[in-house]
């Protein structure tokens, strides 16, 4: 078995929806701000020489546009990363359901999981054995987690937890 190293990734910052423009918060994209919080992200994972095999994000707008410009912010530095949805990741789905689909899918080496709250909290707490209510993550947020025995609760270890400002200093 192959050592899995799961970044998690809260969704960079959205546009609020109005209700006429934007009538669902399913068609939310990400702003300008979202948008860079996003390609620095990317660039960032790729200047410390962290390469995922794969980014999978929730089929919502906002996280695709996430996984996206982390792409894209990656490609900077020459580095390309594979993307695809997974239905699982959507908004409101829970936990449960993610890790489910994660492991279903049988994914190993390192993978990047672009995602909502609470849900992105709650794996992370699972996964650490801890209360996931203490887990915040701001928008564009990422978690490093090692789960040198697959995604089993309690087993995992915090490598690093980050926020938008760190990913500035990659720029």
């Amino acid at each position: 078995m192959s050592k899995l190293e799961l970044c998690l990734v809260r969704h960079a910052d959205a546009v609020e929806a109005d209700g006429r423009v934007i009538a669902s918060d399913f068609q939310r994209p990400l702003s300008a701000e979202g948008q860079l919080q996003a390609s620095l992200l990317g660039k960032a994972l790729a200047s410390i020489g962290w390469k995922p095999e794969l980014l999978l994000h929730s089929p919502l707008i906002r996280t695709c546009q996430t996984a996206h410009f982390m792409a894209e912010g990656a490609k900077k530095l020459s580095v390309t990363w594979k993307e695809e949805p997974l239905p699982a990741l959507a908004s409101g789905a829970g936990a449960g359901a993610i890790l489910e689909a994660l492991r279903k899918a049988g994914h190993n080496g390192r993978v990047v999981v672009v995602g909502h709250m609470p849900e992105m909290s709650e794996v992370a707490g699972w996964l650490l054995g801890a209360e996931p209510s203490g887990v915040h993550f701001p928008k564009a947020g990422a978690m490093l987690l090692a789960c040198p025995l697959g995604m089993q609760e309690g087993m995992a270890r915090l490598l690093w937890f980050t926020n938008p400002a760190w990913h500035e200093l990659a720029d």
